[in-house]
């Protein structure tokens, strides 16, 4: 959902991230800039631009306008912890979503570092059923799906099927699955009538997403990243 100011691929971006690279993977620092600074984080956890703050920034300011103390979130790919640590700080109650073992590590240990009460970690990939499925963990952290040839087995809940609070607000972003798990919360969603944060990895996968939520009367923001095949929206109920 997003890139950092100077592009890490660039000439300027790779010096900029040299000195970066002599702090330990498993240091603990403090978020550096943004709504999460002064939150403690993991440095090897994924990209720096987490514990610097710059990670996403855009679409930190526009999720962080949404949320409110009391407030029910939802992080439906919730990685490591980070948008999970961000609706926590305002105030809400988080239940963040990950299947992936490493991930979920992480976010533990995050939530437990800041001292957090409000996150309930639900270990699952979200999708159109409720079973097992395999999931592959991807070329980063930030990559992993479910895949057919995964070399991990999951546990996938839909969301309709589950007993949890109505949500008020919703991020997704679970690398391709965002379609069925929409579908697999229709209920939830028809009812309860959240603003949805969503983040596509295909031009397809998007076009159904937006189709879908203009069905259930959705109002759509869009705009689409740097990447050519991604694209992200904000959903509010009309």
């Amino acid at each position: 959902m997003g890139t950092w100011q100077i592009s890490p691929l660039s000439f300027a971006g790779r010096l900029l991230r040299l000195p970066l690279r002599l702090i330990p993977k498993s240091a603990v620092l403090p978020i550096c800039s943004g709504p999460l600074r002064g939150y403690r984080w993991i440095v090897g956890s994924g990209t720096y631009g987490y514990w610097l703050g710059t990670y996403e920034r855009d679409e930190q300011r526009v999720i962080a306008r949404r949320l409110r103390a009391g407030k029910v979130f939802y992080d439906l790919g919730s990685n490591v912890g980070f948008y999970s640590l961000l609706a926590a700080a305002a105030g809400c109650r988080v239940l963040a979503f990950e299947p992936s073992p490493r991930n979920l590590a992480f976010l533990r240990r995050h939530i437990a570092l800041n001292g957090i009460q409000s996150i309930e970690v639900v270990e699952a990939a979200v999708s159109d059923f409720a079973g097992t499925a395999r999931f592959g963990k991807g070329e980063t952290p930030n990559d992993g799906s479910l895949l057919d040839s995964g070399e991990l087995e999951v546990r996938v809940v839909a969301l309709d099927q589950m007993r949890l609070p109505a949500p008020d607000i919703m991020k997704i972003d679970i690398e391709g699955s965002e379609f069925r798990a929409l579908t697999g919360a229709k209920a939830t969603i028809l009812s309860s009538r959240p603003t949805i944060f969503l983040a596509t990895h295909s031009l397809e996968t998007h076009r159904q997403c937006c189709e879908l939520l203009r069905l259930w009367n959705y109002s759509l923001e869009s705009n689409f990243s740097f990447e050519i095949n991604e694209g992200n929206a904000i959903a509010t109920a009309s």
